[in-house]
């Protein structure tokens, strides 16, 4: 007899505990959909979110590229990779400014992560036809290197410089290496001499970002790239 009814005790108290669990989970069920939890939404998708209608629902802005899109080759003339670049050398310039030693080490931290997102392996740069006078390319002074057109407030100077099989630095992968005719092409003209062409940003694993080094004390901007394309325009 003592041991029917502990055994149903131990019934009881079992669907007891299975009972409580079970309201537990519909209320924070409830609780959940009352408080509207949203779904996790990845970092791309999430940083084109613009409104939230009063149904809760997500109103994506149309005009930005689908993922589908991402797959083209970035440009360094699309609006927004040169809207980042613009703000990124902006802070450089307030670093060269700034007679607080940490206020200018923040606003170079500022700018690497600007231009750590625009200046990426890959990226093209293109001073070819109606992008020629934005965009321009001319010889530089220096070993294969074709100075660009700052997009800084205040000049910061902003260069390509490219690597051949002969002359290269190390870190710079053969693959990224520009061809000895484009090379040619570069050393036959004169110093100031404006080009047009393309050419692609390449993987350098010493730089101070992806792409590129700078120079505090000149303020310059170095970036490492393979030139696809060059020639030398006739002077006005």
């Amino acid at each position: 007899m003592h041991g029917s009814t502990t055994s149903r005790s131990k019934l009881s108290l079992g669907l007891t505990v299975r009972v409580t669990l079970a309201a537990l989970s519909l209320l924070a069920c409830g609780i959940c959909f009352g408080i509207g939890c949203a779904p996790s939404i990845p970092v791309d998708r999430a940083s084109r979110m613009t409104a939230t209608d009063q149904s809760g629902s997500d109103q994506v802005d149309s005009s930005l590229p689908e993922a589908s899109e991402k797959s083209e080759t970035p440009d360094l003339s699309s609006p927004g990779l040169r809207s980042i670049l613009i703000e990124g050398l902006g802070y450089l310039a307030k670093s060269r400014r700034d007679s607080c030693a940490v206020c200018a080490e923040r606003n170079r931290d500022d700018a690497f992560e600007r231009l750590n997102l625009a200046l990426l392996p890959g990226t093209r740069y293109s001073a070819e036809g109606t992008m020629r006078e934005t965009m321009r390319l001319t010889k530089g002074a220096a070993p294969y290197e074709l100075e660009a057109a700052s997009y800084s407030p205040e000049p910061i100077g902003f260069v390509f410089r490219f690597h051949t099989s002969s002359e290269h630095l190390v870190g710079v992968s053969p693959n990224d290496w520009t061809t000895d005719a484009i090379a040619e092409t570069w050393s036959a003209a004169a110093v100031g001499t404006e080009f047009e062409g393309e050419l692609e940003l390449v993987e350098y694993a010493y730089g101070d970002g992806p792409t590129y080094l700078y120079s505090p004390s000149e303020g310059r901007v170095e970036l490492q790239s393979r030139v696809l394309t060059l020639r030398a325009l006739s002077p006005h």
